[in-house]
């Protein structure tokens, strides 16, 4: 579904049409009528009853970005309220609503004596009248009152404005007064008249306006994280649009409330009625910050399936009542929560009593109180992501896999949804695994290895053949490192083939198989039949059987540079891990050119950084004689772009081994781990830990992270190292 146009660009007729006001089929016959009689398409809509004079005047104050005046249900544009004398409409017992070409449209609420009065409207207005009953439920004189009243009062409090404006420096009298006398006729926020006007931006004036009113002021980038779709529908979409007006996030005693304006007291009235009496705590934005935030709080409820799915469910199944309307709805708010949190994974986790919805944003579980998925409607929840899936719902004693693709309104690409469900002892629970293909994957400059790891890696990969390992635990970053490494070379001439067991990103130029062990698409069947393709470079997701390694290896001798990775905890183990799988040992020294373990921390958010002295606990962990000199560290404070975690991101600290010919010599000698270890660091081999430390003593990340990512065996034998005395030179 493409995003929502813009609001502001609008014709009247799409604009009547987005409301629900007309259908597509009166419209397109009213525009045929106009057509041939030139007549304006409003008048058109109102002489064939297809909406009434509140919808149009409703569109059209819209359509000419008025701000409008709302009394008794009633949709005013002020701006007839500056030609028509307030005594004069109590006298005539009528209020102009809206200037239609030569016509005005009036409110009456009581048609007896109805064209007297129009007459005598006409006549002091020079115009033509046409009336609109309003109803009799409206008292007529208290929506005047109410009307003028409003006008009075706007008038004032803009005038407030620009003086506070004034009186900042940023406006001077002579601006002020032209855009009082243009907002005079126009009607339009004073805010709109300053910007149009070039007098400031958008952001400076939203910022003084936020000083002027006791506001804080944000950004949409401030508070995505915090946007909830199950907050928004406190209000509806159709009112947030009308009055510029957001509820984005809510607890159970405040709501919290993006506004571009100051907040009518009837509008502050709706919303806390609308949310139970809670308490507003209103933010200030700019107009464009606003309708972006909008869009991303409403978007869950116009997320479509990527491709058509379907799926069967019987009526008389004994559990159709855990498919309802409410599970889809609940479920999208979920998902475009945890894309707008950065998240990962989201886990839906069963207790005995209760249970519990988390997400994982730059590694870590964080819990989610702010959810649409309650213990009333988990099972609802988790039949629609099987429905999604394409899984059975009836099945509750075994694990189920499967994946789905959304896309939601506003976001150009196809969001993947890996699902995975679980049975427990109290419910099945489920983990859905993201992958956003918009967020794509970064360049190999920008991954994090240091500047001297980055040369080697680029130097290694002009080798024509040979096999690099990428090691490390789940989630660790092994997968986006080999992407940025393929995105580097697609750029040459060169054929490269991937298998990958899930392919997570298509990347155009590169042959791409998915991995499926159960159809016999295996990574070793891949392996055999790329070597008949006569490829150039070939990626193999995972070597974890020993023919996958063997024929691996193999591909790697017969003049092809073969990436993949294992799981080892650093790079020497990685030579064990193949000897285990069968790889004789010659044969992997004359494959092998590089190992590169590595991990994922977090880096200090830059929003929210100061300079911080690391607890003595945890610094004395690395450096046993004393913290070094020039060293910089840095922490987050915690702010709303991270969450007030001190965290932004993550990036990897690396060890990065290049295999030298006596390496090679020991592993066909079959030399033990520790003596192949003390030959790579007598070598120069840079450890995970020192990379590490490098960048902390940088103020990119922090010890308390290295502490909790990185082994702590590790660890260990680093401060090891710098205790042990230094062996004295050879005679």
């Amino acid at each position: 579904m493409p995003p929502p146009a813009d609001q502001t660009h609008l014709t009247l007729g799409e604009r009547l049409l987005r409301k629900g006001f007309v259908s597509r089929a009166q419209l397109d016959l009213a525009l045929q009528e106009q057509h041939s009689t030139h007549q304006k398409l409003g008048r058109t809509l109102l002489s064939h009853g297809f909406v009434n004079g509140m919808q149009l005047v409703t569109a059209l104050v819209e359509q000419g970005h008025v701000e409008p005046i709302r009394s008794q249900g009633c949709v005013i544009d002020p701006r007839l309220l500056h030609d028509f004398p307030q005594e004069s409409a109590v006298q005539l017992r009528l209020i102009p609503l809206l200037r239609l070409g030569d016509t005005i449209l009036v409110g009456v609420a009581d048609p007896a004596e109805l064209v007297e009065r129009v007459h005598a409207l006409a006549e002091q207005l020079h115009c033509r009248v046409e009336p609109i009953w309003i109803g009799p439920d409206v008292d007529l004189s208290q929506c005047i009152a109410e009307a003028y009243g409003q006008r009075t009062n706007r008038r004032a409090r803009d005038r407030r404005i620009g003086q506070s404006l004034v009186a900042a420096g940023l406006l001077t009298e002579s601006e002020l007064a032209r855009a009082l006398e243009v907002q005079k006729s126009t009607a339009q926020r004073i805010g709109h008249v300053i910007v149009a006007q070039g007098f400031l931006s958008a952001r400076r004036f939203a910022e003084a306006l936020a000083e002027h009113l006791g506001m804080p002021f944000t950004t949409v980038d401030l508070i995505r994280h915090a946007i909830s779709p199950m907050a928004a529908r406190t209000i509806p979409r159709t009112f947030a649009d009308h009055n510029h007006v957001l509820v984005f996030a809510r607890d159970e005693t405040c709501v919290r409330v993006l506004t571009s304006g100051p907040l009518d007291g009837w509008i502050a009235d709706f919303i806390r009625a609308s949310a139970g009496g809670c308490q507003l705590a209103p933010c200030l934005t700019t107009d464009a910050d606003l309708k972006a935030a909008i869009r991303e709080a409403y978007a869950a409820n116009s997320a479509e399936p990527a491709i058509e799915m379907s799926a069967e469910v019987s009526p008389d199944d004994a559990n159709a009542d855990v498919v309802s309307e409410d599970a889809p709805r609940a479920a999208n708010e979920l998902l475009y929560a945890a894309l707008l949190r950065r998240a990962s994974d989201i886990h839906i986790e069963h207790y005995r009593n209760r249970i519990a919805v988390r997400m994982r944003v730059d590694g870590v579980l964080h819990p989610v109180t702010d959810t649409p998925v309650t213990s009333e409607n988990v099972r609802r929840v988790v039949n629609s992501l099987k429905l999604d899936c394409r899984l059975d719902i009836a099945e509750r004693r075994r694990p189920q896999d499967g994946s789905f693709a959304r896309r939601f309104s506003g976001r150009p690409d196809d969001v993947d949804f890996r699902v995975a469900i679980q049975p427990t002892m109290h419910g099945e629970n489920v983990v859905v695994r993201i992958l956003d293909r918009a967020k794509g994957f970064p360049l190999l400059e920008e991954i994090g290895f240091s500047e001297e790891s980055l040369k080697r890696y680029r130097r290694l990969l002009d080798n024509p053949q040979g096999l690099i390992f990428f090691t490390g635990p789940t989630g660790c970053g092994k997968t986006t490192s080999l992407y940025a490494t393929l995105d580097v070379l697609r750029k040459r001439a060169i054929k490269i083939v991937t298998a990958e067991d899930p392919v997570e990103y298509e990347m155009d130029g590169i042959q791409q198989s998915q991995v499926n062990d159960a159809i016999g698409n295996t990574f070793a069947r891949y392996l055999k039949g790329f070597l008949r393709q006569d490829p150039d470079v070939i990626l193999v997701g995972e070597m974890r059987d020993p023919e996958t390694a063997q024929v691996g290896v193999q591909a790697a001798l017969t003049g092809h540079l073969v990436f993949t990775t294992l799981h080892t905890n650093d790079t020497i183990g990685a030579i064990r891990r193949l000897l285990n799988l069968g790889v004789a040992s010659d044969m992997l020294a004359a494959s092998v050119l590089c190992v590169i373990s590595q991990r994922l921390v977090r880096t200090v958010c830059p929003h929210c950084v100061a300079p911080v002295e690391p607890p003595e606990a945890v610094w004395r962990e690395f450096y046993p004689a004393g913290l070094p000199r020039g060293a910089q560290f840095r922490e987050g404070k915690g702010c709303r772009l991270c969450d007030d975690t001190g965290y932004l991101g993550r990036m990897p600290v690396v060890e990065l081994w290049q295999l030298d010919d006596k390496a090679k010599a020991m592993i066909e000698r079959g030399v033990d781990d520790q003596e192949l270890r003390g030959h790579a660091l007598q070598e120069g081999l840079a450890t995970m830990v020192e990379d590490g430390l490098h960048k902390a003593e940088r103020g990119r990340t922090t010890l308390v992270e290295l502490r909790e990512e990185i082994p702590y065996l590790q660890i260990l034998a680093h401060a090891a190292r710098l205790q042990r005395p230094a062996s004295p030179n050879p005679a």
